[in-house]
């Protein structure tokens, strides 16, 4: 071997090095920027952070600093002020490796094709009040129209971006719910918001009236990480128990839909 071989190969591989640092310096960049300061260190040493907006200004503090954040403020729903408002707001971050189980890893098509699969939210389950799991949606399917019932294909192939779809999801406590689904997808980025057609009841009475509830799911490709943003956005009538139900009711749906989520890699 010549004498300046082994000094060439030692080269390389300081450059395959260091290159291997920078890409991992820049995703936890690019995860350090989309979130808020205040709750960084929150999110990465626990996985997770929520805060909740009960009856109170709801201005977000944990939606993350990219372009869809435009999407998410113009879809805000608007509060009645002789109302009740409700707005649960989580952020979850995982390795790839921790959500394959170290078998693979995850693309945003993969997350875009899960969140679009709504038939597989059949069967979610929740845990409530008392620990005890149970069946969040026993029927969930898309339709073709808000006026059709009759179940179709997920559809859940190609570029999400500017989807709209509908959904039919029968919820075990508040009943049947058509939804409108709107999408968007950026290279890096890939967004839901599912918005309630049908009113929220509960023993027959109003508690949420049409168009005024919000779910939002949003999935940020950092790298070696996702990053999920997931919400709750709610325009609540006053009455009896609406405040012991609603918190109740989005807390658990909104970890029922995370957890469901990460177990679909």
């Amino acid at each position: 071997m010549p004498a300046n071989t082994g000094g060439y190969m030692k080269k390389l591989i300081s450059i395959a090095i260091a290159a291997g640092l920078s890409a991992c310096l820049f995703a936890e960049l690019n995860l350090k920027t989309l979130v808020n300061p205040k709750y960084y260190d929150e999110l990465v040493s626990k996985g997770e952070v929520t805060v909740i907006h009960d009856d109170e200004p709801d201005t977000s503090v944990l939606f993350p600093n990219d372009e869809t954040k435009k999407i998410f403020d113009g879809s805000r729903i608007k509060k009645d002020p002789k109302g009740y408002s409700y707005f649960y707001e989580s952020l979850y971050y995982k390795s790839k490796a921790e959500l394959t189980g170290g078998k693979g890893t995850v693309t945003l098509e993969d997350i875009a094709k899960v969140v679009r699969s709504v038939s597989k939210m059949q069967g979610m389950t929740y845990t409530d009040k008392n620990g005890k799991e149970k069946v969040l949606y026993d029927k969930a399917f898309m339709i073709a129209s808000p006026d059709n019932k009759n179940p179709i294909a997920d559809k859940n192939t190609g570029n999400a971006n500017n989807q709209v779809s509908y959904s039919l999801q029968n919820d075990t406590k508040f009943g049947l719910c058509r939804y409108k689904i709107n999408y968007y997808q950026t290279e890096n980025t890939f967004y839901a918001v599912l918005n309630n057609i049908d009113d929220y009841k509960s023993l027959g009475v109003v508690g949420i009236p049409s168009q005024n509830l919000n779910f939002t799911v949003v999935a940020y490709d950092c790298g070696d990480g996702i990053l999920v943003y997931l919400s709750s956005d709610a325009n609540c009538r006053v009455v009896p128990t609406i405040k012991t139900q609603v918190p109740e009711a989005m807390t658990q749906r909104i970890k029922a839909i995370y957890n469901w989520f990460i177990k679909q890699f």
